[in-house]
Formats: structure tokens, sequence, C-alpha cells
């Protein structure tokens, strides 16, 4: 396996755990729509651990570009930012 395809493995692999994450957070009734939920960096550097909060809204919104990754600032070095926030920027992977 190259390292290009390793990387792009762990990217889907961090993007797989978020749709869980997201999954458990929009089941807690408790919390309120507004509020943020951590996720992945779904960068390709190998080790990274980052997390970034987004609500269900932007993460709604990152999903609905099935090419997009969501990254944290200064991640995006491996790929071509789409669009940047305050707090993270989404990169086609």
């Amino acid at each position: 396996m190259t390292s290009h395809e390793r990387l792009t493995r762990n990217q889907l692999r961090f993007r797989e755990v978020n749709e869980r994450l997201q999954d458990l957070s929009l089941r807690q009734v408790q919390v309120p729509w507004t509020d943020r939920t951590r996720y992945l960096c779904e960068c390709r550097q190998d080790g990274c651990l980052e997390t970034i909060e987004l609500t269900p809204d932007e993460y709604e919104y990152v999903r609905s570009y099935p090419d997009v990754v969501v990254v944290c600032q200064g991640h995006e070095s491996l790929g071509a930012g789409v669009e940047r926030t305050e707090r993270f920027v989404l990169v086609e992977h």
C-alpha cells in the first residue's frame, strides 16, 4: 500500500468515526441543536488527533459535499481549501 493510499484510508476512517459521533449527538435529546460536538480532524497528517467543534447545522453542511473533509486550521496544507471559517477548513480529498 502506498503512502497516499494509507493517508486516504485514514482520512475516510476519521470521517466514519465522525458520522458515528454525529448520530450519537443527535440522539441526545437534552442537547440543544445549537450546541457543538467535537469531531476528529479529517486531515491526512499521520497521527493527528486534534478535534473540531461543529454545530449540527455545520456538520450537515460539511457532509452535503461528498468529496470534502473538515480539517483544523493549518491542516489544509495537504489539500486545497474549499472554504475557511474561524474554526475549521473544508478541503477536497
